[in-house]
């Protein structure tokens, strides 16, 4: 070969040595990807103890945190506010994470939450905002220092949204105003509601905050730019209401009732609001909150695990699609113009895209994805080979255990009792005992009824001292009381001499206990 050639191919091996070393550092721990697929074709989503990204050109996991941020069935919300920042909140420790989309190596911020299990994240505009309704607290994720600052507000708040310019809006139930914040400061605040009006629910309109109030049977829609709120009137229902969540065009305000199955969507601009009730056989606490996406309601059943799909224009039902495994609660978002549910436990989620169509994403198992520790197969176990030399005899089967010493059964002679008659003793209820006994005996003061256990003992003790068999074989079942002698039966001189020799000589009484 000549040397020019053996030089050129000795250069383009070292490009490629050193090519694949630059990737391999710029993958690093946990990155199975390059950056350009995580941007804008999939979402972060929670797989069992760790989060990973989903690619759904591929439908594949194309990324995965450098290590777990939960433990046992613990639920994690993932949020991303922008490319290179995803926020990730565990509602049991409270634990708040940052996870950088370039090194996917997760930072705990100092702060934690005091009651994280209903905190809700909303993002917008590059901002992202914690709400805590129990504590009433409102925290600004800062994508720079990683840490959740406090805002400081009037009041307590429940419910935020952040709109596309990264402005946020908080309702406080006990005043009935509707904060706005602006890069972690108090900018505004307007009276929307009464004062303790907590069935109010907040939602985000074409970037516009209204408040819907469904026992008072209105809708309020506040101005983006400080003005006067506007009020349009609306469905009044009592209970619980769910808002339908996801950018949408057109100004439409989607309300869900559970307890009902009831769906309302409400035009802003010209105030019309219609209604279906095509939910209605799904009605229960299992209906979560809607999602808007395209010319789709997409409403998610706990129950039943599904989602019914909607037409927005007709508010007729087109499908409901099952969720292909799982059997915890899903979570449904809006993500790169798709729609996810994701079970967080369980190995397969879906994703519906821009038309509609659902397909099913495999997550793969580990990582405590159906259990703490992930499904484990069953070996199997192998065929026994044929073997011409017989079977080894069985070892001799161990004796079993001595057993302790059955305790003795002290059996009571049954005693003929004697005729009945209708006469019985006083307080005696039983006929079956001879009459001379029961006249005889005790009864139980006060009860006038002897006990079972004392008549019982006394029948024993006299038919064993003062009892004795009548010589009569004609009446042997009967029994007397000891006399002294044993009375014969009476014998002609006719029928003496067919008796038995031992029939007619004189028998001698036995010695038993004197009636004196």
């Amino acid at each position: 070969m000549p040397t020019v050639g053996r030089e050129r191919i000795a250069r383009i091996g070292l490009a490629g040595v050193a090519l694949a070393a630059v990737l391999a550092a710029t993958f690093g721990v946990g990155y199975r990807a390059s950056h350009s697929l995580l941007a804008g074709s999939g979402a972060f989503v929670q797989k069992g103890h760790t989060v990973v990204h989903v690619n759904a050109e591929s439908a594949t996991v194309d990324a995965e945190a450098a290590r777990d941020l939960a433990t046992g069935r613990e639920r994690l919300e993932v949020v991303q506010t922008d490319p290179e920042t995803v926020w990730v909140v565990n509602h049991t420790t409270g634990r708040v994470t940052r996870l950088p989309t370039a090194t996917m190596t997760p930072t705990d911020a100092p702060q934690k939450l005091r009651t994280p299990a209903r905190a809700r994240v909303m993002t917008g505009g590059g901002q992202g905002y914690v709400v805590d309704p129990d504590s009433g607290t409102l925290n600004r994720l800062d994508s720079t220092s990683g840490q959740a600052q406090r805002v400081e507000l009037p009041d307590k708040v429940t419910q935020v949204v952040v709109d596309s310019k990264g402005k946020a809006w908080a309702f406080a139930p006990k005043t009935g105003e509707l904060y706005q914040v602006a890069n972690g400061r108090l900018t505004d605040r307007t009276k929307v509601a009464e004062p303790q009006e907590r069935s109010a629910r907040l939602a985000l309109v074409k970037d516009q905050p209204v408040v819907y109030r469904p026992a008072a049977g209105s809708i309020t829609v506040a101005s983006a730019a400080g003005g006067h709120p506007t009020s349009i009137p609306a469905p009044q229902k009592q209970g619980a209401v769910r808002l339908g969540v996801g950018p949408t065009d057109r100004p439409l305000l989607t309300a869900l009732v559970p307890s009902t199955g009831e769906l309302y969507v409400a035009d802003i601009a010209s105030g019309t609001v219609r209604a279906t009730d095509v939910l209605e056989p799904y009605a229960g606490s299992g209906l979560g909150d809607p999602v808007v996406l395209g010319d789709r309601i997409y409403v998610p059943d706990q129950r039943l695990r599904q989602i019914a799909v909607l037409d927005l224009t007709s508010l007729r039902l087109r499908d409901t699609v099952s969720m292909p495994s799982g059997k915890d609660p899903f979570e449904l978002f809006i993500r790169d113009g798709r729609v996810w549910a994701n079970d967080p436990y369980a190995p397969t989620m879906l994703v519906f895209d821009r038309a509609g169509v659902p397909t099913t994403i495999d997550k793969g198992t580990g990582d405590g994805v159906g259990g703490d520790d992930g499904p484990v197969d069953e070996p199997t176990e192998p065929e026994p080979e044929e073997s011409t030399t017989p079977p080894a005899e069985p070892p001799p089967a161990e004796p079993p255990p001595a057993q302790p010493p059955a305790r003795r059964k002290v059996t009571v002679p049954e005693f003929p009792t004697g005729r009945r008659t209708r006469r019985r003793a006083r307080g005696s209820g039983n006929w079956s005992l001879p009459a001379r006994r029961l006249r005889s005996a005790r009864t139980c003061p006060g009860s006038g009824r002897m006990r079972s256990s004392t008549r019982f003992r006394r029948q024993v003790r006299r038919s064993r001292s003062a009892a004795v068999w009548s010589s009569d074989t004609s009446d042997r079942s009967r029994f007397r009381p000891w006399s002294g002698a044993v009375r014969l039966p009476r014998v002609t001189s006719s029928r003496r001499a067919a008796l038995p020799a031992k029939r007619t000589r004189r028998q001698s009484p036995r010695r038993g206990p004197s009636n004196s």
